[in-house]
Formats: structure tokens, sequence, C-alpha cells
């Protein structure tokens, strides 16, 4: 008799099993167009995959430009608040640079 599997034995099996039953439907569907002289092409994939990328690159480059704002706004924050609460503090050290 064989030893019980571990449960991660259990799912690696499943995965594996599950990876060859889709790469098996794709190939009987590229095999079937091939059968009716169809092209097999992912251009439509890749182009919409390509206009995600795009877009999201977009927003990326939008919440970069929100985070440095508000990272400037948080400074901007910070200093009036030392300022506020300790008036003369920034006196002093202009006048020990000094």
């Amino acid at each position: 008799m064989s030893e019980p599997r571990t449960p991660a034995q259990v799912l690696r099996d499943a995965r594996q099993k599950d990876s060859r039953d889709k790469r098996a439907r794709v190939l009987s569907v590229a095999d079937q167009l091939v059968a009716e002289n169809e092209p097999v092409t992912f251009t439509a994939e890749r182009d919409d995959a390509l206009a995600r990328v795009k877009d999201l690159t977009g927003q990326l480059s939008e919440l970069q430009d929100d985070l440095a704002a508000a990272r400037a706004s948080i400074r901007q924050l910070i200093s009036h608040r030392e300022h506020d609460q300790h008036p003369g503090l920034r006196r002093s050290r202009r006048a020990s640079v000094s």
C-alpha cells in the first residue's frame, strides 16, 4: 500500500492535472482552427493587454503625482505645526547659525 499523500502533494497534483486539462483544451481549439484553415493568432489579446498596460501606466502616474502632492502637504502641515507649537524655536536656530 502506498503512503497517504500530504495536503501539499494533493494540491500540487490537482494543479498539475488542471494545467494539463487547460492546455489540452487550448490545443484542441488551435487544432480545430488549423483544420478549418483559420488563422491562429493572439493579436487581439496582445492589443487588449497593451491597452490595459497603457491605462494602468497612466493611472500609476496620476497616483504618483497625487502622492507627491500629499507628501508636500504633509511636510507643510508639519512645518506649520512645529512653528505654531514652538514659535521661538526657529528664531533661535537661525540666531545660532548666524
